[in-house]
């Protein structure tokens, strides 16, 4: 059978968490961000009356907009601490007694209301999950945003070192780039599977025994990719963090209709884009082409 894959891209990416989520991968920035942080009495604006309003004005906006602005973070292995590995519940535990550390650790990062972290091994990723434990092969990748306290979250050292108090929403340990693992507990939620442009991807379905499958069927769902994406749009505006595949089992008829005669998978676990992709796929012509075939349709970032 012919492989059809065709990506859909979003023209409009929706943000994760409900706000730009901005990467911190330099010292440099880390320093800017710290220094916009600093309490506005600590600042020294000049020109005259009029000058000096105007400049600090300019300077609590962009203080307020920082405050409430998602950040991320990539921290390699032995920058974080893993206190615990539960084969049981397959959980990775997180010790927050040690912060966590950045750029050699001019930057330390920590969150004052948490003692331990925990971390759901995601299905299917387990064994490389303990491996890269075994290994100390993996990063973190965290998001967070300045913590809400009265003084500064960001205190600067005589030696240009960075302490930072953060309030964390979400943490995933990751191998090459792939998660292996997610923080879905305590208040922390799922991280979208990548910081880029909404995707959607429609392919036959690999991994499954289907020899009468008509490719002409699966090329026939690839024609309603604009439908897909507009299912997913839709479901991001909902759930910004949504994203996972559907395994659908397609028939086509003899006067070209097409349907959707039973789902083999589905991982994305949300009743309304699944009912949206099921009557996208109906929008599709068979072309007359009778038979079956099973596409896997992903929703995701790339």
């Amino acid at each position: 059978m012919r492989s059809s894959l065709v990506l859909f891209s979003l023209l409009v990416a929706t943000p994760a968490f409900g706000s730009e989520v901005v990467p911190l991968t330099a010292e440099a920035k880390i320093a800017e961000v710290c220094k916009a942080l600093q309490p506005t009495e600590r600042q020294n604006f000049p020109g005259n009356v009029a000058a000096k309003a105007q400049a600090k004005t300019a300077f609590e906006k962009e203080q307020d907009s920082l405050k409430h602005t998602h950040f991320s973070l990539e921290l390699p292995w032995g920058s974080f601490t893993v206190a615990e590995w539960d084969e049981t519940d397959k959980v990775v535990r997180l010790s927050t007694e040690r912060p966590f550390r950045a750029f050699k650790g001019a930057l330390t990062l920590f969150d004052a209301g948490r003692d331990e972290i925990e971390l759901d091994a995601l299905e299917g990723e387990l064994e490389p999950l303990k491996a890269g434990l075994a290994k100390g092969t993996l990063s973190l990748t965290v998001v967070f945003k300045p913590a809400e306290e009265e003084g500064t979250a960001c205190v600067v050292s005589k030696a240009k070192t960075y302490a930072f108090s953060a309030d964390l929403l979400s943490l995933e340990l990751r191998e090459k780039g792939k998660t292996l693992a997610r923080s879905v507990r305590d208040g922390l939620q799922a991280l979208p599977s990548a910081q880029g442009k909404p995707m959607v991807e429609i392919r036959a379905a690999a991994g499954v025994e289907c020899a009468e499958c008509v490719s002409e069927l699966v090329d026939a769902v690839v024609s309603v990719g604009a439908e897909m994406v507009a299912c997913y749009d839709a479901a991001l505006t909902r759930k910004p963090t949504i994203d996972g595949s559907l395994v659908f089992l397609v028939r086509g008829g003899k006067g070209g209709e097409l349907a959707v005669e039973s789902v083999i998978a589905d991982s994305v676990d949300d009743a309304d884009l699944l009912a949206c992709a099921r009557a996208a796929v109906g929008k599709g012509k068979s072309g007359g082409k009778q038979g079956r075939a099973q596409v896997l349709v992903e929703f995701g970032r790339r």
